[in-house]
């Protein structure tokens, strides 16, 4: 059975779009929002899925070939999305939701900005630590973004992936990165909050941004960088546009309906901009053997993913991806 209402517009009576890699892709006919029809259960899901194979070319993940070994080609990236941010916050404090194993982190860092991070993988956050130091990155869930900020003083932090063992990190309140919400000290708030291919992973985005929208400053900026499904590229990729990734992808955004989905949550949007983006050889032919299940694809994955070649960046300017 069908979902009976659009999650962003609330409209009766969701269609099939298609099917993919085993899972049904709806589409809302009132507003084009795309989803992913998910009967499963969302928090056993997270437990899983965002394990050491995501980020290793696991190879029913469909998701990076080798995150930390492509660094290089990722922070060409983040050095573009930081580009974007400093013109309007040159400095402040900055929160990464998803951020992984920490590079917008410590990029950000030295360019003046003050971070820290919340990703829901254990592996990535235990090499996020490493990086950037344990006090700056912290193992939750987005969507538990009020009650980890809502103590006055934080002695321990408690975060967990639902249905895993916590994780306790015991700190000094005083120096807690995120010690000061509760208070509604404007000082204590975040500058800056970025979601950088976070927002399409989440089942609930709205719950998300209304935290998002307590934590930040009145003058506060959030970023969001996410595909577009109804740019051109989308389009006349159809099915196979390599955004359409179920199981983790579960929201495919236009920019009119993100724009609508920050409106419904208190925000305003200052600016929409395409952005095109860098990917290592082996990520390129990682998401075409499995996500597109093509089979070149596949024998290049296998000539490149160990060696230099598959390192090799190369910039995709397809107008497929914003940032807001």
């Amino acid at each position: 059975m069908l979902p009976k209402n659009c999650y962003l517009c609330d409209h009766q009576g969701m269609e099939t779009a298609f099917f993919k890699l085993g899972h049904r892709i709806l589409v809302c006919p009132s507003c084009g929002l795309y989803s992913l029809d998910f009967p499963g259960n969302y928090q056993k899901f997270l437990t899983t899925y965002y394990s050491k194979g995501f980020f290793t070319g696991g190879k029913h993940y469909r998701a990076y070939a080798d995150y930390v070994g492509d660094k290089e080609t990722i922070l060409k990236n983040m050095k573009k999305y930081l580009t974007v941010i400093r013109k309007y916050k040159k400095s402040g404090r900055l929160l990464d939701l998803g951020c992984a194993m920490g590079f917008l982190i410590e990029l950000a860092e030295k360019q003046g900005f003050s971070g820290v991070g919340v990703d829901v993988s254990r592996y990535a956050v235990d090499l996020a630590k490493k990086l950037v130091g344990k006090e700056k990155v912290f193992l939750g869930r987005v969507e538990e973004l009020s009650s980890l900020l809502s103590s006055r003083a934080i002695p321990t932090y408690v975060g967990r992936v639902e249905g895993s063992s916590a994780e306790r990190v015991s700190l000094d309140s005083s120096t807690h990165p995120l010690s000061g919400f509760g208070r509604n000290d404007k000082n204590e708030m975040f500058d800056i909050v970025t979601m950088f291919d976070l927002i399409e992973h989440l089942e609930k985005p709205k719950n998300v941004l209304k935290q998002v929208a307590q934590v930040l400053k009145k003058d506060g900026l959030l970023v969001i960088q996410t595909g577009d499904v109804a740019s051109f590229w989308a389009k006349l990729m159809g099915k196979n546009w390599h955004f359409f990734a179920p199981p983790q992808h579960f929201y495919f955004y236009s920019q009119k309906n993100l724009s609508d989905l920050l409106s419904q949550t208190g925000f305003k949007v200052i600016k929409i901009q395409k952005i095109g983006k860098w990917v290592s050889l082996r990520y390129l032919f990682h998401m075409m053997r499995y996500i597109n299940k093509d089979s070149i694809g596949d024998v290049l994955y296998n000539l490149t993913a160990k060696n230099f070649l598959g390192q090799i960046p190369v910039f995709m300017r397809m107008n497929d991806n914003m940032i807001v």
